[in-house]
């Protein structure tokens, strides 16, 4: 706890005495509006009619991208199962790169979750314009990565991304562990 408003204390609006973790939301807030992810397609990438294709190829290029920097990198990527909590499943691996001062990302998991995404609305009605597309937010489940990172300062942590846009991230920086001069001793 003490390192963590070392770290982070100027930041800090509310002071709470006992908590296991500190959750971040995060967001890339220009795809949070439905005529964003129309201007993005339309303008940036050149793509005249928006289409479920298109969506599930900007995904599928993330989805290898991650497959590659894992194959790359020499990281264990696989499936979490259902049976058995994340946490668990990496601890050995944390405790390795721990002894060892290895830091980064050390293991990534995918599991498939409900999240916020967007869809393609079906028009009633044809329009004058051919390659009208209504975009529409829609929560479905899809894919999610999380990746373990053990950090020299903050120590372990966990950043979960979407696969689908808006690509929402959450990270998960753990108190349980705390590194105060280096080593890494577990409080619970």
């Amino acid at each position: 706890m003490q390192l963590f408003l070392k770290l982070f204390g100027r930041w800090v609006q509310w002071a709470y005495a006992c908590f296991d973790r500190v959750v971040i939301n995060g967001y890339l807030w220009f795809f949070m509006r439905e005529e964003n992810i129309v201007f993005f397609f339309r303008e940036v990438c050149g793509v005249p009619k928006i289409t479920r294709e298109i969506f599930l190829k900007r995904s599928q290029d993330y989805q290898r991208w991650v497959e590659a920097y894992a194959g790359h990198q020499l990281i264990p990527l696989k499936w979490a199962p259902p049976e058995v909590r994340k946490e668990d499943l990496v601890r050995p691996t944390l405790l390795r790169r721990q002894r060892r001062g290895e830091y980064g990302v050390y293991y990534i998991l995918k599991s498939m979750e409900q999240g916020s995404t967007y869809r393609i609305a079906h028009l009633r009605y044809a329009t004058a314009d051919p390659n009208y597309s209504m975009v529409r937010r829609h929560r479905g489940r899809f894919t999610y990565y999380y990746f373990y990172i053990l950090d020299e300062v903050a120590g372990p942590m966990v950043l979960r991304i979407g696969s689908f846009l808006p690509f929402a991230a959450t990270a998960y920086i753990s108190m349980d562990i705390i590194s105060l001069s280096g080593n890494f001793v577990e409080t619970a």
